[in-house]
């Protein structure tokens, strides 16, 4: 039997009343910082509800990373020149 996925009915972002923060309203878009720039490293604690099955989402997870690791060389392969 499927999980019924819940949707927060608020989400809180706390930030500077400014241009930046109307677009982000206007726009219905949000930015998330890269957690490795969190000064507290327990801040993040991601979790996945998920039907695949174990062997998939490793198989994504696997492309994501080589796709990573790989605009990552090509852009210092170009500072290198």
């Amino acid at each position: 039997m499927a999980r019924k996925l819940s949707i927060p009915r608020r989400l809180f972002k706390y930030r500077v009343f400014n241009n930046l923060t109307l677009d982000i309203i206007i726009a219905d878009n949000l930015f998330y910082a890269d957690p490795s720039t969190f000064n507290d490293p327990l801040d993040t604690r991601p979790s996945l509800n998920t039907d695949l099955p174990t062997p998939d989402l490793e198989r994504a997870l696997r492309k994501f990373v080589e796709r990573r690791v790989g605009a990552e060389m090509k852009a210092a392969a170009k500072t290198i020149r």
